[in-house]
């Protein structure tokens, strides 16, 4: 069985992959960063060697298709950033679309430390029916970008100069102290929130801690 996972809104694919990966004590993980498509077809037709009966193909690109399936294992999980166009080998597709643009709105306030425009956004995303650990992760890779631009790895941010530059103007607003007590402001909440707190109230009282 082939199990397709891809789209934009990696923080949901990669949380949903976590859970399928639970249970499996045996995995073997082939990571497309690593391969080209000829090694990745290599790697694949070898996995039978292998006693495990999940293999994952991690990262998989548009370049790597298609993909050499002659010697699959019993059950293989596929996961891609993109949103592929040539999926018809898959035998069970999952796709995670960007639900709304207000979850970046958010972020965005959140990282130019708007407090009140950013309860606003929040009151919105949660109406979405976005899970607080997709908010979450949106927030805390928000201060990843900024500490990457207040370290000077400007190339690890983005290929967009809309976006380094949007950082950019963030950053201004943020130390690397500020940046570790808001981080560890948002570890909290979702320790909170998985302990059974309520998440709206949890996650505007993370905002206003971080930002007061």
């Amino acid at each position: 069985m082939i199990h397709l996972i891809h789209g934009p809104d990696t923080v949901a694919s990669r949380n949903y992959l976590q859970r399928l990966r639970e249970g499996n004590s045996e995995i073997v993980t082939l990571d497309c960063r690593r391969l080209t498509k000829e090694l990745l077809a290599e790697n694949l037709n070898q996995s039978k060697l292998f006693a495990s009966t999940l293999v994952i193909i991690d990262w998989l690109e548009e370049k790597h298709l298609p993909l050499d399936l002659s010697s699959q294992a019993d059950i293989l999980i596929v996961w891609s950033a993109q949103n592929l166009k040539d999926f018809a080998w898959a035998d069970k597709v999952t796709t995670f679309p960007i639900k709304a643009v207000t979850i970046f709105k958010l972020a965005d306030s959140f990282g130019l430390r708007q407090l009140a425009l950013s309860q606003i956004n929040l009151e919105a995303v949660l109406r979405e029916k976005e899970t607080p650990e997709a908010i979450v992760g949106m927030l805390a890779r928000q201060l990843k970008l900024i500490s990457f631009h207040l370290s000077g790895n400007l190339e690890a941010i983005s290929k967009s100069s809309f976006v380094k530059n949007k950082i950019a103007d963030q950053s201004k607003l943020w130390s690397e102290r500020g940046i570790k007590r808001a981080f560890r402001a948002l570890l909290e909440a979702d320790l909170a929130i998985k302990s059974g707190l309520e998440p709206r109230v949890v996650l505007s009282l993370a905002l206003t801690k971080i930002n007061p």
